[in-house]
């Protein structure tokens, strides 16, 4: 039987081992194709390794770098409420601080500079301000992370956050869930406790931090609502008044007590008051004595109002809607 030489045949294994290029046939036949995969496997397996620890290295350098930050920060944020209370000598050893860990601070080299120039800082023995890392090792870290619960139990949120910083820098992977608990804990404390103290800024600051690991509690959110709209209040005082009653007249609703909000919204509300007589818009200005002697019962108020209501009435008004 003849082959027809224009039909297709199918190649037999010794045909493609023929046809196979020389080092195909070198990987199959040789033994020292187990070198090679071993080689490339080799070469695979540590680039991976190498990988794996370059973003280590990098998350622990991020993580340090927004410790030490919010630690600058929270410095710097201290060191201008002690220029305003009247401590420039403690504001130059926080700006010292924020001047080793972080030279390039905004604005933190002239502020310093400028007080070098008009202030002599006394000689005494300086209050200890916190390094910008502690050193922990691996081997280190279940002595620091007790230190940190301790610090906790003893309510020094300053310790434990410092602690707990050192310990997301040295030791990032030792018992993370634990850490950041202790993190939350730390920073929402010492977040209403600062807000407490009348350092709202700080406090929120340190809330916001909070409210990144977990969900804030109740009262914390309180304090973070009222500290909000009580800097809001205060950020339009004398620049916008209709605002500031509004701010003020909602944080008296909500929180009579805190800090100063009584005074501040009678007050608000008596000052835009006068200054509506002076543009002859007596109307309103008798909503705003009323306003202002609903927060506090004042006879002297109460005359200004009803003086106020005649004056609307002369003019054709009335006292029921603010006019345009």
């Amino acid at each position: 039987m003849s082959i027809d030489p224009t039909q297709d045949t199918v190649p037999t294994p010794a045909t493609l081992e023929h046809r196979s290029h020389p080092f195909v046939r070198f990987l199959r036949s040789s033994p020292g194709a187990f070198l090679i995969l071993g080689f490339f496997l080799s070469v695979v397996i540590g680039l991976s390794i190498y990988g794996g620890y370059r973003a280590g290295v990098t998350e622990r350098d991020h993580i340090a770098a927004t410790a030490q930050f919010l630690e600058v920060r929270r410095q710097y944020d201290l060191a201008i409420e002690d220029l305003a209370a009247g401590r420039p000598a403690m504001a130059i050893q926080r700006l010292e601080f924020i001047l080793t860990a972080e030279p390039n601070f905004p604005s933190a080299a002239q502020r310093y500079n400028d007080l070098q120039a008009t202030t002599r800082a006394p000689t005494a023995t300086p209050t200890p301000l916190p390094t910008p890392t502690q050193v922990v090792t691996v081997q280190d870290a279940p002595k620091v992370l007790a230190e940190a619960q301790a610090a906790i139990n003893a309510k020094d949120w300053d310790a434990a956050i410092q602690k707990i910083n050192a310990l997301r820098f040295g030791a990032p992977s030792y018992e993370p869930l634990r850490v950041n608990n202790l993190l939350y804990t730390a920073l929402r404390n010492r977040g209403v406790n600062t807000i407490q103290t009348g350092k709202l800024e700080l406090g929120l600051t340190d809330l916001d931090e909070a409210s990144k690991i977990g969900s804030l509690d109740t009262e914390a959110l309180q304090y973070q609502q009222w500290a909000t709209i009580y800097i809001n209040g205060v950020s339009y005082w004398g620049l916008n008044w209709g605002r500031t009653t509004r701010d003020f007249d909602l944080l008296y609703k909500l929180a009579p007590n805190f800090r100063d909000t009584k005074t501040r919204a009678r007050d608000a509300h008596l000052t835009y008051a006068s200054i509506l007589i002076g543009k002859n818009d007596s109307c309103n200005a008798a909503l705003e004595y009323a306003a202002a002697f609903a927060v506090e019962n004042n006879q002297v108020t109460d005359d200004r109002r009803k003086a106020a209501e005649e004056a609307c009435k002369a003019s054709g008004g009335s006292v029921s809607t603010k006019t345009p």
